[in-house]
């Protein structure tokens, strides 16, 4: 399941704001049954093993920017961005495994031994924020500078934001 909002506000002439929501959802079992018999094994193979391992899978997304477009001089403008994001993944699994079934059965539920049960739960988040200005000559000549800055919760407490800066410059010919 995948599903989205945005919304776009355009407060004044000069100012656009744009922000984007989402949600992808994605739910998987792995399951597998060996009945009893099927693998001749001494070492016990033979009475049969299921194993079931349900998976939700979430990732959140959130993005907010906006945009500020303005003359400095009269061949020479400009454009300001700021903008953040906030995306959460969230997993939750288990892992259920047992042999020897109960007659007429053929489910890890119904298996009467050999029992291993075990669970996945993991919540990382990753938050970023950046900052772009633009200069424009003439619609001819660009110069473009930005720094973004993004931390994620798996990183551990004791790790700060990574920067990341930028710089361009180009030209268009014709």
């Amino acid at each position: 399941l995948t599903g989205g909002l945005e919304a776009r506000w355009q407060p004044m002439a000069w100012l656009r704001v744009n922000g984007v929501t989402g949600l992808d959802f994605a739910s998987r079992t792995d399951q597998s049954i060996t009945p009893p018999g099927l693998i001749p094994d001494p070492d016990r193979r033979a009475i049969g093993n299921a194993t079931s391992n349900p998976y939700s899978l979430y990732t959140y997304t959130n993005n907010l920017n906006a945009t500020a477009s303005y003359n400095v001089a009269s061949d020479i403008t400009a454009q300001t961005a700021v903008g953040g994001q906030y995306v959460g993944e969230r997993l939750r699994g288990t892992q259920a495994f047992g042999e020897g079934f109960a007659g007429g059965t053929g489910s890890v539920g119904g298996t009467t031994s050999g029992f291993a049960v075990a669970a996945q739960n993991s919540d990382v988040i990753t938050i970023g924020g950046y900052v772009q200005q633009q200069l424009a000559w003439r619609d001819k000549v660009f110069l473009s500078g930005a720094l973004r800055g993004d931390d994620n919760s798996a990183f551990g407490q004791d790790f700060s934001f990574i920067y990341y800066p930028s710089a361009s410059v180009w030209w268009v010919v014709g």
